[in-house]
């Protein structure tokens, strides 16, 4: 068995801090004398130097925070039938994932909670990740200055005692050197598994231990790329701020299977032209500049065309021809479309995933983050108390500051940007690339063009690449500094402000250097008359005319396939080689540990340290047989929204602007996407810890991102389409077009995406309708459920007033929740009778429509063992296989 099973019936949350550290043992003695005085209760385990304190919290400090933050519960007796898959089942029973029972819910009140479902058993009424939720809530909400002031050399910061000092304070000052939660036990944990080749007795004892292996069921449906997303399970597990990230990535992952189709349709037909040996109507136009400064034009057959190419040569003109063809310009067309719909979509499944999750209305008073400082008090506008606040002047000042900053490193950019085509430019010139090759060219003459292609078209590329990513990781670490620096109160203002200014340099960061192939290369634009810089004609860094495009496409297709390995490598290579070097290490009879310590930003650093073998558990032994240990060993999760919306929203990036240019582009970000929606799968379940399953109702400051590079997507096709690709010359029947004519399909362009667009989101509506009649008829129907009162259409009253007494005991009489208007007879239940106006709630761990689990005082007497009660025991897809 595990060596680790606690004394207390459940470990909501654990506290770390090493026992040699008395500095800040009076804050800890008295922040843990105030959880006791909360209900909570604490139990200590001491490993090595580390004391890990665990926080257990009884139903009723659960049931009291609930109430207080409004949380939806499922209410008992009320499930819902599932609804029937629109195709066959069979193939539903192959792809579908959720196939859990729902329930109509209600906001959660301590006086009625023999109503919700589960409530005959405290102990599993609550999830695991909504009781980490309210244990996270209530820790971050008990304040300790107070105590603190009778202490003013512990806390000489306030002297006022005006600041929350709480867990978070705490956990700034180092007083505890980590906080986390606890995964779930699952017998597909690493340990089980060689506990499995061990000692299988000791095994088959602890897989019979886990009454819900809710991570295997998980790794099950999730991991397999073939099969939805088990949204519901994600959200019960990790909280809705998690769950609504991955039903976006999913809707945007869905939303590109048909411009990839499209996309690959449009790359193969290019490609058969290109291999076509005489390619027939087909038209290059060269220009030249005679003795008087005049250009001339002329056309001619790209089939006549009897000069050696050399390799790669040949390779870049399938490419161009492959890419750039005459349906580029109406796939663009239509990606800005696809964009427009994605957005109305999206909102759609927001609105619908936010009423069945029941986070709507939820109530989160947000404290002030423990770094926040004031410089004046002034009365709470709602409260009337005293509280520091920061001067709105000097508040504007800093994100003033912000603003230069974040200005500033664009500029930095753009000069990456220019002096990578510097090097391109002198390269050419000392190389002398620009010379033409005959067929009877020596070897050497043509391994020198080779290495010329090489140096100005792949090297430039990666070194753009790579600067990408070396001036993102800079800038990432001190646009953190800066956020912290502007001193925001809470943490939803900090995250708000880190987004902009993240996204704003990964915006520019990513895109310049496409911008520059597209728009300030190609020759015809004339922006380079002079050379780059002014350094003369010799040193131009232009493309001719038809190959722009080609070049654009190999640029986007190297950035999208760099783009992820950063992440890649940090996420999971590194992970693996730190798990095999702590393999070896051990091998070789040693002990590491991670000490984890926070620092002013909040960030967790990790250093490796020796473990003393004179501690309560060896080392080595507390890593083989210790739940709390196995644990706090992973890394933490971070904010890993923030980051993954950040990467695929970049993706989308690439969709929206340089699918025109780079037709592959949405099935590149959907392969890509695939695998690192699974990858993330994994990495959630097994390598890093738990998150808080933090509640949330949308994706937040994301979602006007979305519509910012949306609107970027529409300028950008449109500018590609004029001015980098061969549209012009194809629609006006010309070799040159003029300004006029590129200008005038820019604006044709883009008003038609435009109204297009205004029409979409017009004829769309935001949510739909039947969430909307729902959220009505809910709000009607389970207010009246609560007084007791009668249910149009339902035939049906709910009699909690008669079921009680004035304390809240049950009566000893066998009165119904459901009971007619009409003659005494059972009705059917609320979700049978009328399941369109009902709430959708997931219920997991208990089976609240077993009989044997309600008791009997609230159990219809008619419907006890009836064949739709009994059916609610069953999975979704059993139900549909008894209906077929």
């Amino acid at each position: 068995m595990d060596g680790d099973q606690p004394v207390l019936p459940h470990t909501d949350y654990v506290l770390v801090y090493e026992a040699s550290d008395l500095s800040l043992a009076n804050p800890r003695k008295l922040f843990e004398q105030a959880m006791e005085l909360e209900g909570l209760q604490l139990e200590r385990q001491t490993i090595g130097d580390l004391v890990f304190v665990k926080v257990f919290a009884p139903f009723k400090r659960l049931a009291m925070e609930a109430e207080r933050i409004n949380l939806e519960m499922p209410l008992k007796g009320c499930e819902l039938e599932p609804k029937e898959p629109t195709c066959c089942i069979t193939l539903s029973k192959l792809l579908v994932t959720d196939d859990q029972v729902d329930f109509v819910s209600a906001p959660f009140e301590v006086d009625k909670w023999h109503l919700y479902a589960g409530s005959e058993d405290p102990k599993t009424f609550f999830r695991t990740s909504s009781r980490n939720l309210l244990v996270h809530h209530i820790l971050i909400n008990i304040d300790i200055h107070n105590e603190l002031r009778l202490h003013p050399d512990e806390d000489p910061d306030d002297e006022d005692g005006l600041r929350r000092r709480g867990l978070l304070y705490l956990l700034m000052k180092e007083a505890y050197t980590d906080a986390f939660v606890l995964h779930e036990q699952s017998v597909d944990e690493p340990y089980y598994e060689k506990l499995k080749e061990k000692s299988p007795e000791e095994y088959e004892s602890v897989v019979n231990s886990i009454k819900k292996d809710s991570r295997q069921e998980l790794n099950k449906r999730w991991t397999k790329l073939w099969k939805y997303q088990p949204l519901w399970k994600i959200r019960d597990y990790f909280g809705e701020s998690i769950a609504f990230y991955f039903a976006w990535h999913g809707t945007f992952l869905t939303m590109l299977w048909l411009p990839s189709a499209i996309g690959i349709a449009i790359f193969f037909y290019g490609l058969s032209l290109s291999l076509d040996d005489d390619p027939a109507g087909r038209v290059v136009c060269s220009s030249t500049v005679d003795a008087n400064g005049t250009v001339l034009t002329m056309q001619t057959n790209s089939s006549t065309s009897k000069s050696l190419k050399a390799v790669a040569e040949s390779f870049v003109h399938v490419i161009q021809e492959s890419f750039d063809t005459k349906y580029s310009s109406v796939f663009s067309l239509l990606i800005c479309l696809w964009g427009a719909l994605f957005l109305e979509i999206w909102k759609r499944n927001r609105h619908t995933l936010a009423y069945e999750w029941d986070c709507e209305e939820y109530n989160y008073s947000e404290p002030d983050r423990p770094e926040f400082y004031g410089t004046k008090k002034q009365p709470n506008p709602v409260t009337g108390e005293l509280e520091w606040t920061y001067p709105q002047l000097e508040r504007l000042r800093k994100a003033i500051t912000s603003f230069l900053f974040v200005a500033a490193s664009v500029c930095v950019v753009f000069a990456s940007v220019a002096g990578v085509a510097l090097y391109k430019v002198v390269m050419r010139v000392q190389l002398n690339c620009t010379a033409e090759l005959d067929d009877d060219a020596s070897n050497d003459a043509k391994e020198g063009k080779l290495f010329c292609v090489f140096m100005i078209t792949i090297v430039p590329t990666v070194l753009n690449s790579l600067s990408i990513m070396i001036l993102g990781y800079l800038y990432t670490k001190l646009v953190y500094k800066l956020t912290d620096w502007e001193n925001h109160r809470t943490q939803s203002d900090y995250n708000n402000a880190l987004i902009i200014k993240l996204f704003a340099f990964q915006f520019v960061n990513t895109y310049t250097s496409l911008f520059y192939t597209a728009f300030y290369r190609p020759e015809e634009n004339g922006f380079q008359t002079h050379g780059i810089f002014n350094l003369g004609s010799s040193y131009k860094d232009t493309c001719t005319r038809g190959t722009c495009m080609s070049l654009l496409s190999l640029q986007v297709l190297v950035l999208m396939v760099m783009k992820p390995f950063p992440k890649l490598t940090k996420d999971f290579i590194l992970p693996y080689v730190i798990w095999y070097g702590n393999k070896v290490i051990k091998r070789l009879g040693g002990a590491i540990r991670t000490t984890k310590r926070v620092s002013k930003r909040g960030k967790r650093e990790q250093t490796m340290t020796n473990v003393p073998s004179d501690g309560t558990h060896n080392a080595a032994e507390a890593e083989e047989t210790n739940l709390l240990w196995r644990e706090w060993r992973k890394p933490p999760l971070g904010d890993f929204t923030l980051a993954e919306y950040n990467e695929k929203i970049i993706q989308y990036g690439y969709v929206m602007m340089f699918s025109s240019s780079f037709p592959l582009a949405p099935f590149l970000a959907l392969a890509i996407g695939l695998i690192d929606m699974r990858l993330d799968a994994k990495r959630l379940l097994w390598f890093n810890r738990r998150p808080i399953a933090f509640v949330a109702a949308d994706i937040g400051m994301w979602f006007p991102v979305l519509r910012f590079v949306t609107l970027c997507g529409v300028i950008s096709n449109a500018f590609i389409v004029a001015y980098t690709s061969d549209f012009c010359d194809l629609i006006y029947d010309v070799c040159d077009c003029s300004a006029a004519q590129r200008l005038t399909i820019v604006v044709v362009f883009e008003n038609f995406v435009l109204l297009a667009i205004y029409i979409i989101s017009g004829v769309v509506p935001d949510q739909p309708s039947s969430i909307n009649l729902a959220q009505r008829r809910e709000r009607y129907a389970v207010a009246r459920i609560m007084e007791g009162e009668f249910v149009p259409g339902t035939k049906q009253y709910i009699t909690v007033k008669n079921l009680f007494n004035g304390d809240g005991q049950p009566r000893a009489s066998k009165k119904t929740i459901c009971s007619t208007a009409d003659n005494g007879a059972a009705s059917p239940r609320v979700s049978e009778a009328n399941p369109k106006w009902t709430r959708l709630h997931r219920q997991g761990g208990v089976d609240s429509s077993s009989p044997s689990n309600i008791p009997a005082v609230l159990t219809p007497l008619s419907n006890t063992n009836s064949n739709s009660q009994s059916s609610m025991k069953k999975s979704r897809t059993e139900i549909w296989e008894e209906r077929e």
